[in-house]
């Protein structure tokens, strides 16, 4: 499965939408978004977006997933760089903390039982001519060795 969200990818990431919060009730404290957050906003986009995607039955067994943040050119981007057609985005946010919001959404809309089945994860951020996200989902064969795993059990 292979689709693309034509939308400029959000800056912000789950990570940084987490706060400490406190229920009104009983006082406790715990991690959540607050209603108004850019988190909860870019879920709510997600949402939207991924549900005409959204397969009839969800993947089942071990799945790779594959996802490209596509940034808008910068002003200040040269023309060189332009003249590519991509360039690395080596900014801010980090790739660690975007495919969490992303992948909790496609686990709400059905797109796998549960995202603890994906198995390989290939992140990659760019400044490009044609701005969105690529979403690829790969499922895997069980018995398909890992990239890294050679036959007498070694890593390469």
């Amino acid at each position: 499965m292979e689709f693309t969200l034509k939308v400029n990818p959000p800056t912000g990431t789950h990570q940084s939408a987490l706060r400490v919060l406190k229920n009104r009730k009983t006082g406790k404290q715990f991690v959540g978004k607050m209603k108004s957050s850019e988190g909860k906003r870019i879920q709510q986009m997600f949402w939207s977006l991924l549900s005409e995607y959204a397969p009839e039955s969800p993947l089942t067994g071990p799945l790779q997933l594959q996802i490209a943040y596509v940034y808008p050119w910068r002003k200040s981007e040269t023309k060189k760089n332009k003249a590519t057609g991509w360039f690395w985005k080596i900014t801010k946010p980090d790739c660690t903390n975007f495919p969490k919001t992303l992948e909790d959404c496609m686990t709400d809309l059905g797109f796998w039982e549960d995202d603890n089945q994906i198995c390989q994860l290939l992140v990659e951020k760019a400044w490009g001519d044609q701005p969105g996200i690529r979403v690829k989902i790969v499922q895997l064969k069980p018995t398909q060795p890992p990239r890294w795993y050679k036959t007498e059990g070694t890593m390469t």
